[in-house]
């Protein structure tokens, strides 16, 4: 009987500590204050680094996490590797309850691998977006483009800087990834989404 109780209180263990894993897995990176000192900063984003699928939502087929290098390091990221793919996540602003700081001043960016051989502009591209969700619709913030006529490019950063007041409203990121080509490579990490404060 002794074995078996220390057994299910291990298994119980166990289980606690798996499940407190996976939620910790969607906790945003939070608020720190930086640089300037009298800024406060917020990253809403959860697993931006890219190297888990977890928290978000993601076309079943085609989307995946593979490695690469960036300069002389190894690096991790999600790579669109189909026709038509999406990659989304959704999280509420909330100062009252911590999810954000109050800020209006947004930074949202990613890193991108992209390199279309055929220089396609039509069949091959990748757009973000930032749509701020409330009850009554869906209203687009922010987006970047990038296509098959752009230069190929490895590790490069991606910003687009936007005000709104997104209090007590749902955030929601979309990837869409078009591949006319199965030669194309599309890759996205460190997707962060920054709402940034002036205390002083």
């Amino acid at each position: 009987m002794k074995l078996s109780l220390s057994t299910l209180f291990i298994a119980v263990g166990v289980f606690f500590l798996a499940g407190q894993a996976a939620a910790q897995t969607c906790t945003p990176p939070g608020q720190y204050n930086g640089f300037p000192p009298n800024w406060s900063f917020y990253n809403h984003v959860r697993n931006g680094h890219g190297t888990s699928l977890d928290c978000w939502t993601y076309s079943p087929n085609g989307v995946s996490i593979t490695s690469g290098t960036c300069g002389f390091s190894s690096t991790q990221g999600i790579t669109f590797d189909g026709y038509s793919l999406t990659l989304s996540q959704s999280f509420g602003v909330d100062v009252d309850t911590g999810a954000g700081n109050g800020g209006t001043n947004w930074d949202f960016s990613y890193e991108l691998d992209f390199d279309d051989p055929h220089n396609d502009q039509a069949w091959n591209w990748i757009e973000a977006q930032v749509w701020a969700v409330t009850p009554s619709g869906r209203t687009l913030v922010a987006s970047d483009f990038y296509h098959g006529g752009n230069a190929d490019v490895t590790c490069t950063q991606r910003n687009v800087n936007f005000n709104a007041n997104m209090e007590d409203k749902t955030v929601e990121i979309i990837f869409k990834s078009k591949q006319g080509y199965t030669d194309v490579i599309t890759k996205v990490r460190h997707i962060q989404l920054w709402q940034n404060k002036q205390l002083y």
